[in-house]
């Protein structure tokens, strides 16, 4: 029994170790504590809803767009339900292309369990792919 905790004592303290002395595999498991959903936007309102996931990502992050129009490409903002009410995030309407984006910030420092959406400015009905 006592080799079986001193080999467990000896493999978390290796873990942390590995960890701490590579940046990259940290953020990667750091990203692995985000959940990803597919949501349909609002026009300069919030569309469909997400709520904040219980972990370490703290962001609404665009991870893909899709505009429906002929543009291929719109303005997106990020939105929180605060007091009863939808507010739009301080970065405002960020243009993007259609296609893959990595990691764009709609909202930073979001609670836990905090309703999010995404508006379009120029028309609704995009599919934006989001992580949180």
């Amino acid at each position: 029994m006592k080799k079986a905790a001193i080999l467990m004592v000896t493999l978390v303290a290796t873990t942390a170790t590995v960890l701490q002395g590579t940046p990259a595999l940290a953020d990667d498991l750091g990203a692995l504590a985000c959940t990803t959903n597919t949501i349909t936007t609002g026009f300069r309102a919030p569309g469909n809803t997400v709520y904040k996931f219980n972990g370490t990502c703290n962001d609404l992050n665009v991870i893909n767009t899709d505009d429906k129009t002929v543009l291929a490409n719109d303005r997106y903002a990020g939105m929180y339900r605060s007091g009863g009410s939808w507010v739009t995030g301080t970065r405002g309407y960020i243009s993007m292309n259609d296609g893959a984006h990595n990691d764009v910030v709609l909202l930073s420092d979001v609670n836990d369990g905090t309703a999010m959406s995404v508006a379009s400015y120029f028309d609704g009905g995009d599919t934006v792919r989001v992580k949180h």
